[in-house]
């Protein structure tokens, strides 16, 4: 179902429809909300790529729990609220990141060692993540996920180099990661 362009759908009606499957909905969502959770994150992060990140992670949760959306409070507080929490974990992991250690402190501090039948799940995952990747994602999702992932570019660089802009490598991203998510959860059920 398209949207009227003379009359803009409410954010219930939007909801509604991202529900039944419209992916024109989602990218109309999407449109709505990114600036505005992406200025959010990036005032109480100061980094710009961090905030991309929230912003990518925040629509991606919604995207998945949108069906637990129930309406008792209005779509941005709820949005917002799962960009607050997105923020508060990056702000903690970046607190855990940076406290400093004395020289004395990190010989003290034991390797590592991951056990061998630890080491072949982790191959044997990361080989059926691949086959995802190269049998399930299209060309173009193939793409945008190695840029992103393998090369680390941010949305913007990607968007750039792909003539394209950065809500598309977004919404390419979020596809994929729904894919590979699929996936894997019926690799997780088999083994």
């Amino acid at each position: 179902m398209g949207s009227d362009q003379r009359t803009p759908r409410t954010d219930q009606q939007l909801v509604t429809a991202v529900l039944a499957g419209d992916h024109e909905a989602f990218t109309a969502l999407h449109e709505r909300f990114n600036r505005r959770i992406y200025h959010y994150a990036l005032k109480r992060l100061r980094d710009p790529m961090e905030a991309e990140d929230v912003t990518q992670d925040v629509f991606l949760e919604v995207y998945l729990s949108l069906g637990s959306f129930q309406g008792r409070s209005s779509l941005s507080t709820w949005m917002f609220g799962i960009a607050h929490h997105q923020v508060g974990r990056r702000t903690r992991k970046r607190v855990r990141e940076t406290l400093p250690l004395n020289e004395e402190q990190v010989l003290q501090v034991p390797a590592a060692v991951v056990p061998a039948d630890h080491q072949l799940d982790l191959v044997r995952t990361l080989a059926r993540c691949q086959q995802v990747v190269e049998r399930e994602l299209t060309k173009s999702q193939r793409r945008v996920f190695r840029l992103r992932f393998a090369r680390n570019q941010s949305m913007r660089s990607i968007a750039t180099q792909l003539g394209t802009t950065s809500n598309a490598v977004k919404l390419n991203l979020s596809r994929s990661r729904r894919t590979l998510n699929r996936h894997m959860a019926e690799y997780a059920a088999v083994v």
